[in-house]
């Protein structure tokens, strides 16, 4: 199977674990439903957006390592996606501006700062799990002072 093949069929199922999350965890029906479903359903949408991002992070990254080896930084990522959303989603209901201000644009601003706050959340979780990975194979990241001073060296000799 090519790369470009084998690329696609991991976006697709990506997309399709996304979607599926999505519906469950935003379903209009959950207001009427009884506690415990809303609690289940709410469980597997996390579920399945953890098993999502747990694919993401395997497949992605061009590195041999266990598929439970990124599961902290998956975890981490949905539940910080899960809260910026609901804390995004709060803020939209108490200050409700961006209709007064940018009239019908609102909606779509909206949805790209849900955009831009939920890559970040992929981002925080493939970070933690590089720096797992760091510790995991007993190597301290380095710091960015032995960089500074060759740059350093080279402005003094320009």
């Amino acid at each position: 199977m090519s790369e470009l093949t084998r690329a696609f069929l991991i976006a697709s199922v990506y997309r399709y674990l996304l979607i599926f999350a999505g519906v469950l965890l935003l379903s209009p029906s959950r207001v009427v439903e009884k506690q415990g479903t809303v609690k289940l359903t709410g469980g597997i949408a996390t579920g399945f957006a953890v098993l999502a991002v747990e694919l993401l992070y395997h497949f992605g990254p061009d590195v041999k390592h266990r598929f439970r080896e990124s599961l902290a930084g998956a975890i981490v990522a949905v539940m910080t996606w899960i809260g910026l959303s609901h804390l995004l989603g709060l803020y939209f209901r108490h200050f409700d501006s961006l209709d007064k201000t940018y009239g019908p644009l609102g909606a779509a601003i909206g949805l790209y700062v849900w955009f831009y706050l939920s890559g970040f959340a992929v981002l925080v979780g493939g970070e933690i799990n590089f720096l797992l990975g760091e510790l995991r194979n007993h190597r301290t990241p380095q710091s960015s002072s032995p960089a500074r001073t060759q740059i350093n060296n080279l402005n003094a000799a320009a």
